[in-house]
């Protein structure tokens, strides 16, 4: 996909190839302004489908023209094709491949907002859909970064980078090859390691989740793997009520995480009320 100069007033011809999984490819308005928004500078390239305006358009034509990201109009079949049936509204942006980071950012991230550390870590999730919620809602719940295994769970790829709707741009993410050695770590570095698991005696709301924590979510049918759940300082499950024995792991991972920030809010009310 090498880009071209403008020739006069006209762009020069820049051909399209269909893109591989692992090729970036953001679609539509709202995840490519969130790409130029963020600080990650992946943003390489933007087309846009001929004639196509408003004010999403005009504002990412802007954002990109600060950037230095070339925009370039397309034929809307040509955006069609590069988006391989993906709803783009006219907007198809490339960027460079996902670059993961460390459990070191996420604590400096945390030290840097002067917040206990909340991070999730995510174990047998294989489902890009899921992978790109959650890391949507950790980004909602202000979570300070996600851990991914490389080995047993779904890659970063365009998919996930969809679903999370530009969360992706302004998480960080760390894919590591050995999930029971980062939770140590992460203990070693005084989280507290707490397991979601449906067969655990503790519900969710008796665990103190103001202090430095890290969660660790499995998927809906497998679960926790043995080993890691055996490295957690302690498992809770979500209390169930109805005939459905078990959430999916999004749905899961973002009571989780906002149970958390409850807390937290309620620990901060509490300590400015006895000052």
């Amino acid at each position: 996909m090498s880009s071209k100069k403008k020739s006069g007033s006209h762009f020069q011809p820049d051909p399209l190839k269909e893109p591989s999984e692992t090729e970036e490819v953001v679609c539509g308005s709202h995840p490519v302004l969130e790409a130029l928004r963020s600080e990650s500078n992946r943003l390489q390239k933007i087309y846009i489908a001929y004639g196509r305006q408003g004010a999403s358009i005009s504002r990412i034509r802007a954002l990109a023209k600060q950037a230095g990201v070339l925009v370039t109009e397309k034929d809307p079949a040509e955006l069609n094709r590069l988006a391989t049936g993906r709803s783009h509204q006219g907007v198809v942006g490339i960027v460079r491949p996902f670059e993961a980071a460390s459990l070191d950012d996420m604590l400096r991230l945390a030290k840097a907002k002067s917040e206990p550390p909340l991070i999730i870590v995510i174990d047998r999730i294989h489902d890009p859909q899921n992978l790109g919620s959650l890391i949507r809602t950790a980004n909602g719940a202000g979570a300070h970064g996600v851990i991914v295994s490389l080995r047993d769970s779904c890659p970063i790829t365009t998919t996930v980078s969809r679903v999370s709707a530009g969360a992706l741009e302004h998480t960080l993410v760390a894919q590591v090859s050995n999930l029971v050695r980062s939770v140590e770590r992460l203990k070693e570095s005084g989280l507290w390691v707490y397991g979601a698991a449906p067969e655990a005696d503790t519900i969710l709301y008796e665990i103190d989740l103001a202090s430095p924590v890290a969660l660790v979510i499995g998927s809906e049918g497998k679960g926790i793997r043995p080993l890691l759940k055996r490295s957690c300082d302690a498992l809770f499950r979500i209390p169930m009520y109805g005939r459905v024995a078990s959430l999916n792991a999004s749905v899961s991972g973002a009571i989780v995480l906002f149970e958390t920030q409850r807390q937290r809010s309620a620990s901060r009310k509490s300590s400015t009320t006895r000052a």
